[in-house]
């Protein structure tokens, strides 16, 4: 999230919020361990995606959770390749 808001050249300030939060209490850090990487394989290889946002997806798929992200791209991949997925964000 905040390489994202840095590379649209976005505040200093909403940069620092961001990292505030993502240091909250409701993030929390996932080990990549071998069964989750090969979850990000095949989701990267059903979705055509790249093997950074495969693993978010993966670990969204694998908890039931929501996935929110900036790029229209892993967007649309999703919404075709996992139906079942909630997606939030650019489309």
């Amino acid at each position: 999230m905040i390489a994202g808001l840095a590379r649209r050249g976005e505040s200093g300030e909403l940069l620092d919020a961001g990292d505030a939060l993502v240091r909250g209490p409701r993030f929390c850090a996932c080990r990549l361990d071998e069964r989750l990487l090969g979850e990000a394989v095949r989701v990267a290889r059903a979705a055509r995606l790249r093997a950074y946002d495969a693993v978010y997806v993966a670990l969204a798929l694998e908890r039931n959770e929501p996935l929110f992200t900036q790029d229209g791209e892993v967007v649309a991949r999703c919404q075709l390749s996992f139906p079942e997925l909630r997606v939030f964000g650019l489309s």
